[in-house]
C-alpha cells in the first residue's frame, strides 16, 4: 500500500463528504451545550458555540466506505476503543459509564449537556 501521503489527494474528498455528513447528522439530532457547557466553550474560544452539538452514540460512527473505514482503523482514529470524535461543531461521545473524567473535568452522559 502506498504512502498515507500518497494516497490523500485521492481520498480527501471522500474523507471531506464522510465528515460533513456526520456534521450535519448531529446538528440536526445532537443535543446542544447547557449554560455551564456553553461559558466553558466560551472560555476556551470556541467560535459560536451555540452551534455544538453533543451526540451520545453507542459507537463512534466509522465510514460506510470500505477503504475509508480501514485506513480510519489503520491510522487508530476511529476503532473499538474510541471514546468520541469531533466533527465540526458535533461531538460524538461513546455511552460509557455515567462519569467520566475528560481533560480533568468530569462529565455525565446521564445530565443535560
Amino acid at each position: 500500500m502506498p504512502p498515507l501521503a500518497d494516497q490523500l489527494p485521492a481520498l480527501l474528498p471522500r474523507i471531506l463528504a464522510w465528515a460533513n455528513t456526520q456534521a450535519a447528522d448531529i446538528s440536526r439530532q445532537g443535543t446542544p451545550l447547557n449554560a455551564a457547557g456553553l461559558a466553558l466553550a466560551s472560555r476556551v474560544g470556541v467560535a459560536e458555540p451555540e452551534r455544538i452539538r453533543i451526540g451520545i452514540v453507542p459507537t463512534v460512527p466509522a465510514p460506510e466506505d470500505p477503504e475509508l473505514r480501514q485506513l480510519a482503523m489503520e491510522q487508530n482514529l476511529i476503532g473499538p476503543h474510541t471514546a468520541g470524535l469531533t466533527v465540526g461543531y458535533g461531538i460524538f461521545i461513546v455511552e460509557g459509564p455515567p462519569d467520566v473524567a475528560i481533560a480533568g473535568a468530569r462529565v455525565s452522559a446521564r445530565v443535560s449537556i
